[in-house]
């Protein structure tokens, strides 16, 4: 069994497929997937110094998002995940001509 350090330092992922994707966001407008199920997945990093982030990253390696927050343990990212994950299922999409981006609460 790994101790606390050595899971702090090592990657993680959680893999979800668009599919799975998808269906978090069925109470939204319905996105098509076309060809093979693509697996996308979250990756924990590790920024030294107990910093820690995540990205949302496809199957061929392209970001797709990635925190702009720092967080200060990795259970503190996954939480942050957990609740974007939730909070997505019902999510809207909306149409803006705004140019700005909206502005976002720092994770305390």
């Amino acid at each position: 069994m790994m101790d606390t350090m050595e899971r702090d330092d090592e990657l993680d992922e959680f893999d979800i497929t668009a599919p799975e994707f998808d269906a978090m966001l069925a109470g939204s407008e319905p996105a098509e997937v076309v060809g093979p199920p693509r697996r996308v997945r979250f990756e924990l990093i590790s920024g030294g110094q107990r910093s820690y982030s995540w990205r949302l990253v496809a199957g061929d390696g392209e970001i797709l998002a990635a925190s702009t927050t720092r967080y200060r343990s990795p259970d503190d990212v996954r939480r942050a995940l957990s609740v974007l994950t939730t909070e997505m299922r019902d999510a809207p999409i909306v149409e803006t001509d705004d140019t700005e981006p909206a502005p976002h609460r720092a994770a305390s």
